[in-house]
């Protein structure tokens, strides 16, 4: 009786997880993809890719460059960039500059490390310390090497 009573209690106990698999063929299609010079679609893919505002590591800041009159957006991972220095050299410049040639490169305190349009090189970038700067109209990041150096 007992053995009859134990045994389909032991089989329900000892059944393995079940998980709903879910493809990542998406997200590795999104990656070979270039950003959009649209300003919109490049922040809902972003937040998208970063869990934006769940994650609380990854810091998104939407600002307006003065000297372009163009929207845009900064996007770095806290832990690991130094923040007052991309508040100091890249943010307040280009919020307060009024410089008619509007080049990114020739407003900010920071030299440009690179550009880039490919999405997955962008995270790899972004997930390494560095900080992006995506701005209304142009199809190119600009990335900045803001690794918090210890």
């Amino acid at each position: 009786m007992k053995k009859r009573l134990i045994k389909p209690l032991l089989e329900k106990l000892n059944t393995e997880p079940q998980f709903n698999e879910q493809s990542n063929a998406k997200d590795i299609e999104r990656k070979k993809q270039d950003i959009s010079s649209d300003l919109e679609h490049n922040l809902a893919t972003f937040k998208s890719i970063f869990s934006i505002p769940e994650n609380m590591d990854v810091k998104l800041r939407e600002i307006t460059i003065r000297a372009r009159n163009r929207r845009a957006f900064i996007l770095f991972i806290s832990t690991m960039t130094d923040v007052a220095n991309v508040q100091e050299s890249i943010v307040e410049p280009l919020l307060e500059d009024e410089q008619p040639t509007g080049k990114i490169q020739d407003i900010v305190s920071y030299p440009i490390e690179k550009t880039t349009s490919n999405i997955g090189g962008i995270i790899d970038f972004i997930t390494s310390g560095m900080t992006a700067v995506f701005v209304d109209g142009d199809a190119e990041c600009y990335l900045f090497e803001t690794t918090q150096t210890r």
